[in-house]
């Protein structure tokens, strides 16, 4: 379980575990204060192995201040191996979180897509908002 710990100016550090699971997560904050937090979510996150079971790419949003508010904003369809490996150049010079993920392949050991998935913080907090106020942000019909 991942767990957040915040301190407040002048007084004693507090901690806080956050609402999903998933493995070795990737961190960042956005110029306005919002965390991402990136991971993989699959049916075993403590796995021990040779064969990567795979899960699915996440993003979770949150605010520094650790007020309770974090959310899932993104979830990918397809299930992917390994970690979320996170360009923080690319991060601190331009905003936009680029995110290295190898796909599942169809049985162990075989070769499979390479993706560099490109996501913008401020379409995140948005969608998110969105969500919050009950709006439906991908509606199926017009």
């Amino acid at each position: 379980r991942y767990v957040h710990y915040w301190g407040k100016a002048g007084k004693a550090w507090v901690m806080a575990g956050l609402p999903f699971l998933g493995r070795k997560p990737q961190i960042c904050v956005s110029s306005s204060g919002a965390v991402l937090v990136l991971f993989t979510r699959g049916a075993d996150p403590e796995y021990h192995g040779c064969s990567d079971p795979g899960g699915t790419l996440c993003i979770a949003m949150g605010t520094a201040s650790g007020n309770g508010n974090w959310k899932i904003v993104w979830e990918s369809d397809k299930a992917f191996v390994g970690e979320p490996l996170m360009d923080q150049a690319r991060w601190r010079q331009s905003g936009i979180l680029s995110v290295y993920m190898q796909e599942k392949p169809s049985s162990a050991g075989l070769p499979s897509a390479l993706h560099v998935l490109d996501f913008y913080p401020a379409v995140l907090a948005a969608r998110r908002r969105v969500e919050a106020a009950g709006w439906d942000p991908m509606p199926s019909s017009l």
